[in-house]
This record gives C-alpha cells, structure tokens and sequence, in this order.
C-alpha cells in the first residue's frame, strides 16, 4: 500500500509529486547556488535547461527558468501548480483527477466520482485530514475552487470531466472509499 492509503504513484499528494532536483553549474554562476522552494513543476525543466546552456529566451514555454536572476523571478513566480491524471482504467487504477497546489493549500478534484479533497498543508502537511466537508474552511475552499477553474483555463484544459455512470461508480469505487 502506497501514501494516504492507494497504490500508484499517480497522485496529486506530496510524495507522489515531489521530486527532488540537483543540477550543477561548471561555472560557478551565483544565480545556481542555493536551495529553492517556490512552486516548481516538470515543465520547467526544459527553461531551465536551456538557460544553463546560455540560449536565448524560451518565450514560447510555459515554464520557468529557475536560475533566473531572483528580481526578475519574483514577477513570475507561480501562485499554484496544476496537475491532471487522465489515466483510467489502467493497471495501477488511480482514478482521473485533477489539482492545485499553492504553498499551504491542495485541492484535488476525483471528477469521475464527483469527490473531491481539500487540504491545509501548513496544519497538514501529510494530506490525512480531508477539510472539504468543513465549514470553518469554506470561504478558503470556495476561492480555491475559483482560482481552479480560472488555472485550468489558463492551461486550457477542456478534457472532459464528465461522473461515471452510478454503477461504475460502485465497482470502481472513489478515493472516498478508503473511509468506508
């Protein structure tokens, strides 16, 4: 059994998507030293790449270059990182779901069983307590709820997000399964 209680690697929970990353720079540019911690994704990779190589402007990219001059960075540093998971059916069955990600909130939506989990990761950096059903938490909730719908339509993301039929839903059974 893998994290929060599923099998597969194809989560939106923290051990599932961070990866560390060490690169190295020949060169000595003060620009690669040090650790960093905002909000980065695999589609970053490709700027940053390209930077260290010295070409020019990856403007066409959605990522960041994350050796980027701190000053210049801090007008491009993302408020969430968005993740989606098509796959299903599929051999580790990690139902289809899509998220974001700020540096203290996660809210993932399981679309297919119209299930959905909200998380404080300052409180909770686990993922154990699901907050969705709280009311404490419902005006922080219904914000991420908006930024949600406006990051998946700045990535254009116009996948189909219908529910599966009832009686799939019962063989399939959700994330919400784990608490029955």
């Amino acid at each position: 059994l893998g994290q929060n209680g599923w099998f597969g690697d194809s989560w939106a929970y923290d051990p599932s998507s961070r990866i560390p990353m060490l690169l190295h720079d020949f060169a000595n540019n003060e620009n690669f030293t040090g650790q960093r911690t905002d909000l980065t994704s695999s589609i970053d990779l490709a700027p940053t790449i390209l930077g260290i190589c010295k070409i020019p402007d990856s403007k066409g990219m959605q990522g960041l270059d994350l050796f980027m001059p701190m000053e210049e960075r801090k007008e491009m540093v993302r408020k969430y990182l968005y993740f989606h998971h098509y796959d299903f059916p599929a051999k580790s069955m990690v139902p289809k779901h899509y998220a974001i990600r700020s540096e203290s909130h996660k809210l993932i939506h399981y679309y297919q069983f119209d299930e959905w989990e909200f998380f404080d990761l300052n409180k909770d950096p686990l993922e154990k307590n699901n907050l969705h059903s709280d009311e404490l938490q419902k005006e922080t909730l219904d914000r991420l709820m908006e930024d949600m719908k406006s990051v998946r339509q700045f990535f254009q993301d116009n996948s189909e997000i219908s529910i599966m039929a009832e009686e799939w839903r019962r063989i399939y059974r959700g994330p919400n399964a784990r608490y029955d």
